[in-house]
């Protein structure tokens, strides 16, 4: 007997047993699963009663509505809660978390993340990894901020997953994404414009002030300059190919039957899969990068090197399958579709239609067309839209079908472009940042000329070609060392601050290595991002340093009794005792929690202040 489940006829325990069932479903699915739950009573009332078949239908309708309800109701964070419901939810989920560990925090630092572990876990949640030390991972479990990051995923994934599963997720349906997490991507994009929009940039070197839009309309950000860029990248591959003598193919990779939950139907409609194992278009995503990776495995252990770029793509009902744009010498071509081959077809190969649906190839004769062009409808599909009149697959526009596959992606984490082979575009960017200099080395003159023109073919000429590999490229990105930031007035390292949470400060790009000789910084500016003038005339707020960009030091520093650093009104460390939680108020409102244990202090950092500052920009906390 399936838990909770209601088998009697009348009509009113019917009701109540449904509205129950019901209300742990999203409020915009409840209708339908409604309506067909009612459809199935009446079918079993319809039977001629004694017979025992009028109970045994009511418990096969109701037993049909607890499995479907079931999945939504293992999950803490209810399906209809709202973006400000779910900030209300993470504070108290902190406050939760700093409770249950108060009473155990004797037992050392090491015993605290462990029981905190356990607590996240309760809903659904992975804590923070082995990689990251025991007092920043307890910061972390008791931080807001971290918990509606983690809340968002989790109720975002839940949400996919379920719609996944009752086959609502389809071409006739909902194509992509489930309408849901679509509405809540388009109201995240709305938030960040509007935070980003009431946001200023203040150059500390020349005391310009741009608007923080205007800085992100510039950057990879803006969908025109992603696209643009990635076409200047691949048509820059097929040029080089050309002078190279390669060959250009078209691969698509597809995952097996298994990984889809609908399959084609009856007059080519969709159906539903009853191979499906249950997979996640994440963990379907990690199938494919465990193939690909396997290809390339085997390829560099004989020798062979291809380059060019892939694109992960959704089919109709949210699996992904991959399309990749592939140079190689002709030489190798016929060695490498059979690895291709082999790795495609490893996992359920004697399925029926594999060998013709798992893997395609398509040779790219320069003669008919350019390979730029035979991509530029994938690349523009899975960004903007732009000159993508339908999108055949949705069956709408171009645009609407590229907002879905947006929200898909974004849904479940997948990387959508990534090159292979050639040299990585962060060397090509930071040369576009550096200033000529006389003393620099041909090479490093003519990777710089060809960055700075756009011209990514004279660029991969200059760094070794499309099979170059990374320990032999001429120029390379300058990295700091860990816990240091770069002072480009005064050419040198200085000593970073650590993280909100107390980490040490990751290695920041600052220039260029030429060669093993010599590091150029490149052109940067010290910024400080302030929240621009309200309606009413509120003075400016500055707020801290946030990227690798600025390298602004803070202005007043403090010092715990173990020597950890906070900025003052920001991240106040504290601790009653040596031993004990305390709380104190920064001087901007800031609430701070501390707890010393000999390893340091960990403060949960409060989800704004009381000035009302949006908790994304309310840095420190």
């Amino acid at each position: 007997m399936v838990r909770g489940l209601n088998v009697l006829s009348s009509p009113d325990d019917d009701a109540d047993f449904e509205l129950a069932r019901l209300a742990f479903l999203p409020h915009e699915w409840r209708r339908e699963v409604d309506a067909r739950h009612k459809a199935m009573l009446e079918r079993a009332r319809t039977n001629i009663p004694g017979t025992g078949n009028v109970t045994a239908g009511i418990y096969e309708a109701n037993r049909w509505l607890v499995e479907v309800t079931g999945k939504a109701e293992k999950v803490r964070i209810p399906f209809d809660m709202s973006d400000d419901e779910l900030r209300q939810f993470a504070k108290k989920c902190a406050r939760d978390a700093l409770q249950f560990i108060t009473a155990k925090v004797s037992n050392g630092i090491a015993c605290a993340r462990r029981d905190l572990a356990r607590f996240v876990a309760r809903y659904g949640m992975d804590a923070p990894g082995k990689e990251i030390e025991a007092a920043p991972a307890v910061r972390r479990m008791t931080c807001p901020r971290w918990w509606v990051k983690k809340l968002r995923v989790h109720q975002c994934r839940a949400v996919e997953a379920l719609a996944i599963e009752m086959c609502k997720v389809h071409v006739k349906a909902e194509v992509y994404a489930s309408n849901i997490t679509v509405k809540r991507r388009h109201g995240q994009k709305r938030r960040n414009a509007a935070a980003i929009a009431g946001m200023d940039a203040v150059n500390l070197d020349t005391g310009e002030t741009e608007s923080m839009a205007e800085i992100v309309a510039r950057s990879v950000a803006n969908p025109v300059i992603r696209r643009g860029e990635l076409m200047t990248r691949i048509s820059g591959f097929e040029h080089f190919a050309k002078i190279s003598g390669d060959v250009a193919k078209f691969m698509t990779l597809t995952c097996p039957s298994a990984y889809h939950r609908m399959k084609q139907g009856d007059k080519g409609l969709p159906a539903e899969n009853p191979k499906w194992n249950g997979k996640t278009p994440r963990e379907a995503q990690a199938y494919l990068c465990k193939v690909w990776g396997n290809i390339r495995k085997k390829l560099n252990r004989e020798g062979v090197t291809p380059y060019g770029f892939r694109i992960a793509e959704p089919h109709h009902d949210g699996t992904p399958h991959w399309h990749l744009l592939v140079f190689i010498n002709p030489a190798h071509e016929t060695r490498f579709i059979e690895v291709f081959r082999h790795y495609a077809l490893l996992e359920d190969g004697e399925e029926p239609g594999a060998q013709k649906n798992r893997m395609d190839c398509v040779d790219i004769d320069y003669k008919r067309g350019s390979a730029a062009g035979y991509v530029a409808k994938y690349i523009s599909k899975n960004i903007d839209g732009f000159a993508v009149q339908l999108d055949f697959e949705a069956g709408r526009d171009g645009v609407t079908g590229s907002q879905r596959v947006d929200a898909w992606a974004a849904a479940w984490r997948i990387r959508q472009f990534q090159q292979f082979g050639g040299a990585p575009v962060g060397i090509w960017r930071e040369l576009r940042r550096l200033p000529e200099n006389p003393a620099h080395s041909e090479k490093l003159a003519a990777a710089r000329n060809a960055a700075d023109t756009g011209d990514w073919c004279a660029f991969t000429r200059v760094m070794g070609g499309g099979a170059v590999k990374r320990r032999h490229l001429p120029v390379r990105v300058a990295r700091t060392r860990r816990g240091e930031r770069w002072d480009y007035a005064k050419g040198h390292a200085y000593p970073a601050n650590p993280t909100q949470y107390g980490d040490e400060a990751a290695a920041a790009v600052y220039g260029v290595l030429d060669g093993l000789r010599k590091v150029y910084p490149s052109r940067r500016n010290r910024y400080a991002i302030v929240q621009g003038w309200s309606a009413v005339g509120q003075k400016r707020m500055v707020f801290a340093p946030w990227s690798s960009v600025n390298n602004c030091r803070a202005l007043a520093q403090g010092k715990n009794d173990n020597g950890m650093t906070g900025r003052d009104g920001f991240n106040n460390f504290s601790g009653e005792n040596a031993n004990g939680i305390g709380k104190k108020v920064g001087k901007d409102g800031c609430c701070a929690s501390g707890y010393a244990q000999g390893m340091g202090e960990f403060a949960p950092a409060c989800e704004g202040d009381s000035r009302g500052l949006s908790p994304a920009f309310a840095f420190g906390c």
